[in-house]
């Protein structure tokens, strides 16, 4: 296995430098990607009756949102030249967490789906450059636990986001209560803001490649990973978006019970990002990636149909699959890309991911509008998912004879 250039961080870089950076990365994922685009799912259907919306209306939130982080994704790839990785984390934290308070004072659509943009903007803003800045961190054979933890913070965000929920309303007794949340998510956005100035210093790196799509063809085979991240986008977005709400209409559940089942997934998100960054590095990307993208799909197509205590299993292996794509799919670009070029070419991946998760809420809210199938619709995206798994085995699998 070869190692990646991405990592270049000095041996006299101390653990508390190491860790407090870790927090400060952590704290800005919270913001943009585990409450700006995850608590969302979670909401949805307190949102949806507060305010009496369609779900084809619901979807127009989560499709502006993902429009805006498309859109950050690509002015953060052009900014990564010339604007230091702690800087735009700064700036995405900042951003996503204007977002989190004007959807906390929304009392109608149009408010919504500005806040939805702020956080979809300011979400990749922090997310693209978040890898290397962790991995600058760490010496070259932590790589993959670097970017583990990176990935982590979403599933640990995703929990709080849950438990932050249950206890709200719970003290309220109102199982509806929405607003709230929000606020006490911009709360925490505000801390993390204060994190990244106080913690996060400048990467050293001089030049860099410009963020087109030529950057790709430095990594072997860079269809293949393309692709699978389209597939990715728009299945997971899917199950991300459309889960609690079909919980709750199919199976049954509680909002409480379908909370907690996304609880599951937010924890076995934190579970896979920790635990296979390490493996990814031993036993290489194309296998974790095939894996996770088919584990992925058996998940989607079944999480409504099992019965109840198994619905927790699967949501909790969705989110171990999904940690995996990610961090997999990071570490592969790291394989093959300079630390200079590493936000650019990781922005242009994204972007490819971001325009098929955009359309994913839209499309997933006029299908339940018109078909109200919230099983054959998981059942769509456990099949992508499974594309995605084919697209993932013809990776080029680096330090092997497969390398080309």
């Amino acid at each position: 296995m070869t190692t990646s250039p991405l990592i270049v961080a000095p041996l006299t870089i101390s653990p508390w430098r190491r860790w407090t950076t870790v927090a400060a990365v952590m704290l800005a994922c919270f913001a943009g990607q585990s409450f700006g685009r995850f608590t969302f799912g979670l909401l949805l259907p307190a949102m949806k009756s507060d305010l009496d919306m369609s779900y084809g209306l619901a979807g127009w939130l989560g499709t502006i949102n993902l429009f805006g982080y498309l859109v950050g994704t690509l002015v953060t790839s052009l900014l990564s030249l010339r604007v230091p990785a702690n800087r735009l984390l700064q700036l995405g934290t900042i951003l996503a967490t204007v977002g989190l308070v004007i959807l906390a004072t929304s009392s109608a659509v149009p408010t919504l789906l500005l806040g939805m943009v702020f956080v979809g903007f300011g979400g990749a803003a922090a997310w693209v450059p978040a890898p290397s800045m962790a991995a600058s961190v760490f010496p070259p054979e932590k790589r993959g636990f670097a970017m583990g933890m990176t990935s982590g913070a979403i599933g640990t965000g995703i929990v709080i986001a849950v438990l932050l929920t249950y206890v709200v309303r719970r003290r309220a007794d109102n199982p509806e209560i929405w607003r709230t949340i929000w606020w006490i998510e911009a709360g925490i956005g505000c801390i993390g803001i204060l994190a990244t100035f106080a913690f996060l210093k400048p990467i050293e790196a001089k030049g860099g490649a410009a963020p087109r799509f030529g950057v790709l063809r430095q990594i072997p085979r860079w269809w293949s990973p393309t692709a699978a991240y389209m597939c990715f986008g728009l299945a997971y977005v899917l199950f991300a978006t459309f889960v609690v709400a079909g919980l709750q209409d199919v199976s049954e559940f509680s909002p409480t019970e379908s909370s907690f089942v996304f609880a599951c997934f937010g924890a076995g998100n934190l579970c896979g990002a920790l635990g296979v960054g390490s493996l990814s590095d031993r036993i290489g990307r194309r296998t974790t990636m095939t894996a996770s993208y088919f584990l992925c799909g058996c998940c989607s197509m079944f999480v409504l149909v099992v019965p109840s205590p198994f619905t927790y299993v699967l949501g909790w292996c969705f989110g171990v699959a999904m940690a995996v794509a990610v961090v997999s799919l990071a570490a592969h670009v790291g394989d093959h890309i300079s630390p200079q070029s590493f936000s650019a070419a990781f922005g242009v991946i994204t972007a490819a991911f971001g325009v098929t998760q955009m359309i994913g809420p839209r499309l997933g809210g006029t299908f339940i509008d018109r078909f109200e199938r919230f099983d054959v619709l998981l059942a769509i995206a456990g099949a992508i998912w499974w594309l995605g798994a084919v697209c993932a085995s013809l990776m080029a699998n680096v330090g092997t004879s497969t390398d080309v």
